[in-house]
């Protein structure tokens, strides 16, 4: 699924390139005519040759910005594959959040097996990681605990990053993963007495 999605950006990149690069195309050829013809003489008329030039350049920036980005996310989604230490991936990601961990106060308990080899997009387990890790830290309440556990299961192998949040409702479930869905209590401010 992952190559398939990532090979799905990788052409509709280069088919939105193209259907911007040929109108561009289309305008630069037809502005020599212009040039040929306008007066060069009239700073008007130079002036918007120039800019009509340089905004052609901009356009043509644009355009391969926007394919390379979407070729960086596919390279992203579709990374090769290599065996990855996730013990040492989750000791990294702890020690970019020690300050945070400080500063509220919270306990890690970790009970990470060693050695423990995933097969995985460099970079993209430190982004989980991280990402499951700062939610817990922004739940946990100020000397709250949170426990990290890493184990093989046979095949497979289990992390597991538990707080003391509040939690979610069973009923909140399925809405978890909705684009553009927080579950995050409302803030209310107290009223002052």
């Amino acid at each position: 699924d992952l190559r398939a999605t990532a090979q799905g950006i990788r052409q509709r990149a280069e088919d939105y390139a193209h259907s911007i690069k040929a109108p561009i195309g289309t305008i630069a050829l037809s502005l020599e005519p212009i040039k040929r013809s306008a007066d060069t003489t009239d700073p008007r008329a130079a002036r918007a040759i120039t800019l009509i030039e340089m905004s052609l350049e901009r356009m043509r920036a644009l355009v391969n910005a926007a394919q390379r980005l979407d070729h960086n996310t596919a390279d992203l989604i579709d990374a090769p594959r290599l065996p990855i230490d996730l013990g040492n991936v989750v000791g990294e990601v702890l020690l970019r959040h020690r300050q945070v961990i400080v500063q509220r106060g919270v306990e890690i308990e970790q009970r990470l097996e060693q050695d423990v080899r995933v097969m995985a997009g460099k970079g993209v387990l430190d982004v989980v990681v991280e990402n499951v890790l700062d939610n817990a830290l922004s739940f946990s309440p100020p000397g709250g605990r949170i426990a990290l556990t890493l184990q093989r299961r046979w095949q497979e192998v289990v992390l597991r990053i538990e707080d003391e949040g509040p939690g979610i409702k069973p009923s909140d479930l399925d809405r978890v993963f909705d684009r553009y869905v927080s579950l995050r209590p409302e803030y209310t401010p107290r009223a002052e007495s």
